[in-house]
């Protein structure tokens, strides 16, 4: 209050005059002061303003700095975020105090479990302790985990998987006078990414199976045509035999068996051949319902389907066209329902299920019968390989051909005592080969 006091004591002194000389002194002194005071505070208020001013001019940088900094770093989240989603392989993220942070598309349908049930819950909720291979617990007390492992597993939907996992931790030295090293528990942990190798093992599998088929079926060919010189002259000669003991019924019976033995093995020969060439495919548009049908009707009137066997169609379609041959795909689906048949001697159940993927067409059909063995499983398509006593081990081999010679895929899964399932899988565009 010291700077006002010059105008209070000339305002002070304006009471005390006694002349009008000396009051007008006084009043001009007073207003002089005013006016000085005046001024004083005008050139505060504007000194005060330019440098508000200048505080908002700087804040106002600032914040649009802050602005562009948190555009990048949404820019930058968003970015990575997308990775993350689209990423072929699996991650999640532990933290310190097992509490799963991160969880991506590829782990959700590789492991079959849902983000918004696992995310910010305990990994030991949802998964076993030594789910990938190692004890989790463990790994996040001792900070260290195996850097490579491989792991099989079955998802709740009952698909089996290869897993190849890869672990990294993330974690970081802070002075713990500063910050205790707590508070940063949520973004430390464990990274845990993995992919699942099945596709690519079975995609090892056929070309594996495509090549040993390849040589079997050169070999097969080139001893198929060795063996029908001599069975024909077996058969010849076995025939006239059979006519010239016509008069001995016991002898000419025994001349009659190496004819229909011959018979038989020439079948064989001409299967293995058959077999061994490549098809022609003449895709046309087939309604695949019409066709399971014609197959079904045929069947009928054969004693093949007894009345203890039920085959069943369930599709949501009225009709479902795929461009196939339709010879070789009837041949093939005929193929493996005569399979099922004979899987169930009892009797039982087929179901055939038709399904539509975006650029897929699935045919399943599935028996109700004993199943097949893990180690006859492998097996399966492979040549001469029969669990029957009267079959020839190409069936399947046939099948298999017609559906890859589509662009298509075949697979087979089978539980022991639960049945067996074969799974066709043909594109709803017409395949144009090799």
């Amino acid at each position: 209050m010291s700077q006002y006091n010059p105008l209070q004591q000339a305002i002070k002194d304006l009471d005390g005059c006694r002349t009008k000389n000396e009051k007008i002194e006084a009043l001009n002194k007073a207003f002089k002061l005013f006016s000085q005071e005046t001024s004083r505070l005008e050139c505060a208020y504007l000194s005060l303003k330019n440098q508000f001013q200048a505080v908002y001019n700087e804040l106002e940088h600032t914040n649009q700095t802050l602005e562009k900094k948190v555009l990048q770093l949404d820019t930058i989240t968003r970015y990575l975020n997308g990775i993350l989603t689209n990423i072929s392989q699996g991650i999640l993220f532990v933290d310190l105090s097992g509490t799963i942070t991160t969880c991506n598309e590829t782990a959700e349908k590789t492991l079959g479990i849902s983000s918004m049930d696992v995310l910010l819950s305990q990994f030991w909720d949802t998964f076993k302790d030594d789910f990938f291979g190692f004890s989790m617990k463990k790994a996040l007390a001792e900070r260290e985990a195996p850097l490579v492992n491989y792991v099989h597993m079955i998802t709740s939907q009952k698909q089996e998987r290869e897993l190849e996992v890869h672990t990294k931790f993330v974690l970081y030295s802070v002075d713990k006078k500063i910050s205790p090293l707590d508070t940063l528990e949520c973004i430390q942990g464990i990274i845990i990414l993995f992919r699942d190798l099945s596709e690519f093992r079975y995609l090892q599998t056929l070309a594996n199976r495509h090549d040993r088929l390849k040589e079997l079926g050169e070999m097969a060919a080139m001893l198929a045509h060795e063996i029908r010189n001599p069975l024909g002259g077996i058969k010849g000669f076995a025939s006239l035999l059979a006519r010239d003991l016509k008069d001995n019924p016991h002898l000419s019976q025994m001349a009659h068996s190496i004819v229909e033995g011959a018979d038989c093995l020439d079948n064989l020969v001409k299967n293995v051949l058959s077999y061994a060439r490549p098809f022609k495919v003449y895709f046309k548009l087939c309604d695949i319902l019409d066709l399971l049908k014609k197959i079904i009707d045929e069947l009928k009137t054969t004693e093949i389907l007894q009345s203890n066997i039920h085959i069943k169609i369930h599709s949501k379609f009225k009709k479902f066209h795929i461009p196939a041959d339709p010879q070789l795909l009837k041949t093939a689906l005929l193929n493996l329902i005569l399979n099922a048949v004979q899987a169930m001697p009892k009797g039982g159940m087929i179901n055939i299920d038709i399904e539509k993927n975006p650029d897929v067409g699935i045919i399943k059909i599935q028996d109700t019968g004993p199943g097949i063995s893990k180690e006859n499983l492998d097996k399966l398509f492979s040549p001469i390989f029969t669990t029957k006593p009267d079959g020839n081990g190409l069936g399947l081999c046939e099948v298999h051909k017609v559906i890859e010679s589509h662009g298509g895929h075949l697979h087979v899964s089978s539980y022991e005592d639960l049945g067996t399932t074969f799974t066709i899988e043909l594109p709803l565009r017409a395949f144009a080969g090799k």
